[in-house]
This record gives C-alpha cells, structure tokens and sequence, in this order.
C-alpha cells in the first residue's frame, strides 16, 4: 500500500480511511469532509492537508488524539479551532495560506511548534511571532512585518525567509548570535551583518544597493537567493553574481524570488 493518498472533490467520509494503517500522508482538495475524527485511529498518519475544504458536525480538534500527526496543511479555508490542537504532543510542524477562523497569537500556545510557514500575502505583527520561543523554521512568504527585533528571542532558528523589507531592520544585527542559523532569505543589503554566522550556508541578498561582499570570503555561503521588485533586471543580477564569485566557492546555487 502506498504511504500517500490525496483525495479531491468528494463527500469525504473518514471512516473508509481510519484502516488503512500504513497511511502516512492524507491530502483532501476541495472535499466536505465527515466524521473527521476517525483519522486518529490511523497510527501512522503524520501529515495532513485541506485545501479549500469544508467539515461536517466535527472541526479540527477532534484531531487532537492523533497519535502520529506531525505537520498541518491548511489552504484557502476556515481554520476555526487549530489553537485548540496543543495537546496534540507531536504536532511540530504547520503551513498556513490564507486561512480564516482563528488567531495567530492563540498559536503561541502550542509550545512543540518547531515550524511555522505562512503564506497570506498580509503584514505579520513581529510582537506575535516572537512568542514562538521554540521556532527551528520560520517563513513568511507573500508579505511583510513591522521589524525585526523577534530574531532576538528566537535562539534556535536554523531557517528564517521572509522576501520583503520590514519596517525597521535594526534586528538583522541580531543574527550573528543565532548560532544553528543555516539559511537567512531575506533581502540584506549590508552582508556584513553575515561575517560572524559560523554556520550560515544559504543567504538572502536584496535585488539593488548591496554591499559588504567581502564579508563572504571564507564562510560557508554555498547558495544565495535575490529577493526584490528589481530582481529580473539584469542589471544587477549581473552585478551581484559578479561580486559574489569573488567571495564564495564554486560550486554554488544561485535563485531569484520567492516573491
């Protein structure tokens, strides 16, 4: 039996589903979904996803006894009660794109969240992510935040992506003292906030005005991503793979976007 099972446009009952013990991922796309509640009797379910989904007379915390549910995917839905999953002990993992029906500072109560992606296209309040104390994987695709001082009290980052500018950056200097930090996209414009990331191997550079090249030389950089509106312009994309074969050793990755 195969391990992953997607199921699109039907009346979804999850009876049918609850025997199949070797399921390991179940993605449901644009389903009414019935009697939900039977997934936890699947041991070694750890991935679900809903996409433009709907539910009968049980919401997702019936999901709470689900005794392998890693991760959560939620697209273009009504969310209503994902807070109320924080006992679900190995639950570490959740995507989010533009889900209604809940609060984003009633999931700071889930304290095994370990990853945390959103992709709403909206502004992102740095007050409420910095309340994710546990975070190892934080991205915030499609919009922007406010400022940057939660890098401060989120020490055990290894990958943060966010492709817009925040309001205030003073909290870039705070990435030096991340120490598992790997993979930074974001749209830097002085590098040098990089020289002390021992560990950094992926790097986000903005697509115009950088500089601070040189604080490359001998780390570990072996990707970088041009994030920015002017990032097609071959202009600078010229320049800024220029400057950065001085610094980095082949063989590297180069990408533009995530915007």
């Amino acid at each position: 039996m195969n391990d992953y099972m997607i199921v699109t446009k039907e009346k979804a009952d999850c009876n049918k589903y609850a025997g199949m013990d070797g399921l390991k991922e179940l993605v449901f796309h644009d389903c009414h979904i019935e009697n939900l509640s039977e997934l936890v009797k699947m041991p070694n379910l750890k991935t679900l996803g809903f996409a433009r989904c709907t539910f009968g007379n049980e919401l997702l915390p019936v999901l709470e006894g689900a005794p392998g549910l890693a991760r959560i995917n939620l697209h273009n839905m009504d969310a209503s009660g994902l807070e109320e999953l924080r006992g679900v002990e190995n639950l570490k993992r959740l995507y989010l794109n533009n889900v209604t029906g809940f609060k984003l500072e009633n999931l700071t109560r889930c304290e095994n969240i370990f990853t945390l992606e959103i992709d709403d296209s909206g502004w992102y309040d740095s007050d409420i992510i910095s309340r994710f104390v546990n975070l190892k994987k934080l991205c915030l695709y499609h919009g922007t935040i406010d400022n940057l001082d939660f890098l401060k009290v989120l020490p055990k980052l290894h990958k943060f992506l966010l492709p817009e500018p925040a309001g205030n950056e003073d909290g870039l200097t705070a990435i030096s003292s991340l120490e598992n930090l790997k993979e930074f996209i974001y749209p830097v414009k002085d590098l040098s906030v990089y020289k002390d990331c021992g560990k950094i191997e992926k790097i986000g550079i903005a697509s115009s005005g950088v500089h601070g090249f040189e604080a490359l030389e001998g780390s570990r950089v072996n990707g970088f991503t041009v994030c920015g509106s002017a990032r097609r312009s071959s202009k600078y994309l010229n320049e800024i793979s220029e400057k950065m074969q001085k610094y980095i050793k082949r063989p590297y990755s180069c990408s533009y976007g995530y915007i």
